[in-house]
């Protein structure tokens, strides 16, 4: 069974598309990454990154693994931030906005956070469709927006 942190290995490679820069991003070695990605092939017996001199791409067995992953990923967080609000300490709270949002209430996180000191929230600007697909892969705890049409 996968573990945690290769699956946010595997995240990375997802998101930044490099292996190179999936390592820097997780702190460990390029080969690291590479293996891990091999260890996760064999366990599920798919392709999960197909690798060509022009790049890699995510195939379609990646991108299940990917939207489960970021799912279990997110669920972890979340029994972390359980179990710190249960000992009474400071939580964290990925919360993701419109730019309209923000426009209309710039003061918005100053004033949340003056009044729930035990939550960290930390804001992130996307259009609405990235909210949405933010949501779902469990990137962000919280999504601000106002209606969208077809989402």
């Amino acid at each position: 069974m996968a573990t945690l942190d290769q699956l946010s290995y595997f995240v990375s490679v997802c998101d930044s598309k490099n292996m190179t820069q999936a390592a820097q991003r997780v702190h460990v070695s390029q080969p690291a990454i590479s293996k891990v990605i091999k260890d996760l092939e064999k366990e599920y017996g798919v392709r999960l990154i197909q690798r060509s001199k022009s790049g890699q791409t995510v195939t379609a067995e990646g991108k299940t693994l990917y939207r489960y992953a970021n799912r279990l990923l997110a669920a972890s967080d979340n029994l972390e931030n359980a179990m710190r609000a249960a000992r009474g300490e400071q939580v964290s709270l990925k919360v993701g906005t419109s730019v309209v949002f923000m426009k209309m209430f710039p003061h918005f996180f100053k004033e949340y956070k003056e009044t729930h000191a035990n939550i960290s929230a930390t804001n992130y600007v996307f259009g609405s469709l990235e909210l949405v697909r933010y949501i779902e892969d469990g990137t962000l705890d919280v999504a601000i927006f106002g209606n969208t049409k077809g989402v």
